[in-house]
This record gives C-alpha cells, structure tokens and sequence, in this order.
C-alpha cells in the first residue's frame, strides 16, 4: 500500500496502493471495502468533503463522489504520474514526475501549469500563504499564492520524499532518500538528524503538533518529541507486531493515535501511551 487519507466521515479512512484498487476502512473493523479500482498503481489521495481525488501512475486524477459512490470526473493531466495533490487557496494543485505543478479551479479546469524541474515533484505542503514542494532531485521550493519562486535551495543531495510544516514554530522538517531529517526555519538549516538507515517515506505531526511520527524503507516508525526533537519511540518488528516491509505513509487519527501501510499490505494502528 502507498497511500492513506482520511474520510468524509468520523472513524473513516481510505487507501490506495500497486493494485489500484481504493478501499474504504473503518476503524477497529478489519474489513474494508472497495469502492473503485483502477487498472495501474494511484500513488496518492486526497479527500475534500464529500470527494476524494486519486492521482494515477498514468498521469489521470479522478474524481470520485464519496456520498454517491460515483465518479464525478476523470482528467487526462498527461502521462506522466501523480505523485501528490493539495488543495490551496480553492484550487487543485497536483505534482507529476516531470517537475510540473498543475493547477485547478473549482470546475476542475486547468488554469496554470509551473515547471519546476525535469524531476518528480514528490511532497507539497500549504500553508496560509506559502506553498512548500520538495523534489527528486533534493531541492525544496517556497512559492508566494500567485506561485512566484520565492525561495529555491537545495535540501538534500538526493530525493526529499518527506515533508511537514510545525505551525507553532514555524519550522520546516524534511527527508528522504539519503535517510537525514533536516529541521528549517526560513531556510536556515537548524538541525540534521540520522533518522532511519533507509529512505524516509513520509513525515507527519499528530493534531496538537507535540509529536510526529517518521517512517522508513527500514521497515520503522519512530516518533518524536516535537519541542527538542528527542527519539521517544521506535516501532519495528524486533520489537512490537509491527510492519515487514517498507512503511510508506502515516496519518494520526488522534493526538495519540495513528495508522500506517506498508508494502507489507497491512494496515496498522498504533497507540502511544504517554507517562
């Protein structure tokens, strides 16, 4: 499994993965339900009320009603894949392999196309006036509303897969192929971290930003103090029923709680318990 979003409906969730089929899970009941399949891999999801968009290997976002159960829209971007999708600003903003971000209205129209790069665009992250994209190639970009460069530097020597923003401190954490987290703020490199003997997949805060959570082709989760950036936890099958595989995505469901997926196709929650 690649990806996991949330739901339009409290305890729901949804995943998506090689198989191209997208499920539809509750918490707590261990059978999911298939609500559309695809003929080839969707590397991402993301759920706006009752819709939810699925970025295709083959360069497609569908648009798939959640109340109906049907699909509203299938948009030909181009044949390059999809690796992310945000929504920013009332608009639709996708990342492709080619180093594009392209930009839709409401009515789902493409009204911009950027090219960043001739390599993927792997993360995004907006904030209230910023839009953050990582890419294949170790640059991080901020870009203004009307996606203006404003900033453009080169992160990491390699792919930054991992990217989240801590609103409090208004810090900017990354990672990726060279298995380092890096802490930023207004791109002043604050701290690198040997996080995971193997590529960081993905990095997310739980909802009171005191945590995050890492993930790793090392086949761990470890979570982190967010205040001083201490190790607290690390989650693996040495010691824990954990994952046997790469983890490829986290998403906290709670200030304590999260889910994570894995090549290994299992979906997994955790709890931490705090002392």
């Amino acid at each position: 499994m690649y990806t996991l979003c949330t739901g339009n409906e409290n305890g729901v969730f949804y995943s998506s993965g090689a198989d191209g089929m997208v499920v539809k899970w509750q918490l707590n009941e261990p059978d999911g339900e298939l609500i559309i399949r695809f003929p080839h891999a969707i590397y991402c999801l993301y759920q706006f009320d009752d819709l939810l968009f699925c970025g295709g290997s083959k360069g497609e976002l569908t648009i798939f009603n959640l109340k109906t159960k049907s699909m509203v829209r299938q948009i030909q971007l181009d044949t390059n894949a999809v690796f992310d999708i945000v929504f920013w600003n009332n608009q639709i903003i996708v990342g492709n392999k080619i180093g594009q971000l392209i930009v839709l209205n409401l009515n789902w129209e493409i009204v911009l196309q950027v090219k960043l790069s001739t390599n993927s665009i792997r993360k995004m992250i907006p904030t209230i006036d910023k839009l953050f994209v990582t890419g294949s190639e170790g640059m991080i970009w901020c870009l203004s509303k009307s996606f203006e460069i404003l900033t453009a530097i080169k992160g990491h020597d390699q792919s930054i897969f991992a990217m989240d923003y801590h609103t409090i401190s208004e810090t900017l954490y990354t990672g990726g192929r060279d298995a380092t987290l890096k802490i930023w703020n207004d791109f002043e490199l604050l701290n690198t971290i040997n996080a995971h003997w193997f590529h960081i997949n993905f990095i997310a805060f739980n909802p009171s930003q005191t945590y995050y959570a890492t993930c790793s082709l090392d086949k761990s989760i470890k979570i982190w103090n967010a205040e001083n950036n201490a190790l607290l936890k690390v989650i693996n099958i040495e010691k824990y029923e954990a994952h046997q595989s790469s983890v490829n995505k986290i998403l906290w469901i709670g200030i304590n709680r999260f889910i994570s997926c894995s090549d290994d196709r299992m979906i997994m929650c955790f709890e931490i318990q705090q002392k």
